[in-house]
């Protein structure tokens, strides 16, 4: 069962059918948006291991199941939920909410500073504020598609690559 502050959350006019809950994939999957933001991620993990010199594990996940788990489950589910699912759907039931540049809203805008902002908690600021893109980007398909399934695949994604990246630093 959803939480009706999810089902609420959704956008009007977005690409959801009637009765789609919010974490479904529905047409999000057929979306090649979401696929090359997805791919995207790549050249970026590439350029990183090669500024920094990085040797991931290659069975990091294997190696720490737990660190795995938490940040490609339960982190993103976790963030989506309160980011996009409650604090973005807030911010869009408000008049300044929806008003959009480009396709990236004020509330997607707002929450990326949010969400960008408590990184700086338990991250070097560098890393704390390159946090900043990929949430516009999580937020971007919050607003284009009014569901969580899409920027939940793209965080978990997106923490999967980084954290199995940079594994090869500890110890």
């Amino acid at each position: 069962m959803v939480p009706d502050s999810l089902e609420r959350a959704r956008t009007p006019g977005s690409l959801t059918a009637e009765g789609a809950g919010p974490w479904t994939l529905g047409r999000v999957w057929r979306d090649p948006l979401l696929w090359g933001a997805l791919v995207a991620a790549l050249p970026c993990w590439l350029g990183l291991a090669w500024v920094e010199g990085l040797h991931p594990d290659p069975l990091w996940p294997w190696h720490a199941p737990v660190s795995f788990i938490l940040v490609a489950g339960l982190h993103p589910l976790v963030e989506e939920w309160v980011f996009r699912g409650h604090l973005q759907g807030f911010f869009l039931a408000r008049p300044w909410g929806p008003r959009a540049w480009h396709g990236l809203t004020a509330a997607n805008l707002a929450v990326s500073l949010a969400f960008t902002g408590l990184h700086f908690f338990g991250h070097p600021p560098l890393a704390a504020s390159l946090v900043l893109l990929p949430s516009l980007v999580f937020g971007f398909f919050r607003d284009r598609h009014g569901r969580l399934a899409g920027p939940l695949l793209l965080h978990a994604g997106y923490n999967t690559g980084y954290f199995w990246l940079v594994s090869g630093m500890a110890g």
